[in-house]
């Protein structure tokens, strides 16, 4: 576990590494001298940084003595004034930041965490806060191992240390599983108790579903029945007209047929009588 010592380092390093950025942006800033428009933010980014560098240095003093509730909140405000030079949440370093900055607002608001009188609620509100900073971290972390594990494929030394991982993950679940037992098995015999008491009226109401969900199915049979022997019936009646049209049809083909075959006998007679009307005038002569 980090003692104060080390975390006091931990800010002094990140203090120093803070003023250079500072120093590095300022000159970047003068040097270029470039259009209003451009400018602005980037002396936005610079001045949350100054103001995140104060906030760090803040904390470091009240770390220093011994005032922990109030340094986690400054830092956490400078994390999230980072993250806003860092580009908000557009950046996910931007995103990182900012998320690391909530732990802050929720220290604030939890009081005096450490006080034997502390109220629930800021118990309950500062436990929340470090569970999603957890959350995040943990996270992250995941997404950074499984980023580099690809370098194991090349590497013999990533090989041995994602090894070692997986040995450790293996030694780890193993000591849980031991430690969980018995109130795992507590929480099992409790589940098989609980479903062996709900048994009889589970098993009584899915017998009224399913007697009631089976009347219901003979319901909708009997309409789909009746709604097909209609629909039957309909068919029935378009089969009918549909063969009285073709009959009709069929009558009237016939009519034009027999009408065509007298007009022809009608002008072959007149045709004959014209014959022979000619061939008696060539006799008269």
């Amino acid at each position: 576990m980090a003692t104060a010592q080390d975390i006091v380092d931990a800010l002094n390093r990140l203090t120093a590494a803070m003023q250079a950025l500072q120093a590095q942006q300022t000159a970047q800033q003068q040097a270029q001298q470039q259009a209003q428009a451009n400018r602005g933010p980037k002396a936005t980014a610079v001045q949350n940084l100054g103001r995140a560098w104060n906030y760090f240095r803040q904390a470091k003093q009240q770390l220093g003595g011994g005032r922990y509730q109030n340094a986690v909140s400054s830092a956490a405000r400078g994390a999230r004034l980072m993250g806003r030079a860092a580009g908000g949440k557009k950046t996910r370093l931007g995103r990182f930041l900012t998320k690391l900055g909530t732990v802050g607002r929720s220290a604030k608001a939890a009081g005096a965490i450490g006080g034997a009188v502390a109220g629930v609620g800021a118990i309950i509100t500062y436990v929340r806060a470090l569970d999603r900073f957890k959350r995040h971290v943990e996270r992250a972390t995941d997404a950074l191992v499984e980023a580099q594990r690809k370098l194991a494929e090349v590497s013999p030394s990533m090989a041995a240390v994602y090894a070692r991982r997986e040995v450790q993950e293996i030694l780890r679940d193993r000591r849980r599983g031991e430690a969980l037992a018995e109130s795992a098995n507590y929480l099992v015999g409790a589940e098989q108790r609980r479903k062996d008491s709900w048994m009889p009226l589970e098993t009584a109401w899915d017998q009224l579903q399913n007697r009631l969900y089976g009347f219901f199915n003979d319901v909708v049979s009997g309409m789909g029945k009746a709604l097909s022997e209609l629909a039957l019936m309909r068919q029935d009646d378009e089969e009918k007209k549909d063969l009285a049209l073709t009959t009709e049809l069929e009558k009237i083909r016939d009519a034009e047929k027999q009408r065509l075959l007298n007009e022809r006998a009608r002008m072959d007679r007149v045709a004959q009588q014209a014959e022979r009307l000619d061939r008696e005038k060539q006799w008269g002569r």
